[in-house]
């Protein structure tokens, strides 16, 4: 991953997370893996924030909802 990117990611997640919103990251290969968890970024999200796939993401995501989060029709 280019540090200018990576940069951008770590600016962007600080900026939302004052805002109230949490970033989580899907299915990075092994290698943008290594760097995001040695970075300051990994760090800011943690490891629960990293999900391998799209699949366990939206699991996580649903399990995390509250009822008031429900759309009402």
């Amino acid at each position: 991953m280019e540090y200018t990117a990576l940069k951008m990611l770590t600016e962007g997640e600080k900026r939302q997370r004052e805002r109230g919103v949490r970033l989580w990251l899907v299915g990075m290969n092994p290698q943008v893996l290594e760097v995001i968890q040695r970075s300051q970024l990994g760090q800011e999200i943690g490891h629960e924030a990293m999900l391998y796939n799209l699949e366990i993401a939206v699991a996580k995501y649903v399990g995390t909802r509250s009822p008031t989060d429900a759309d009402v029709d």
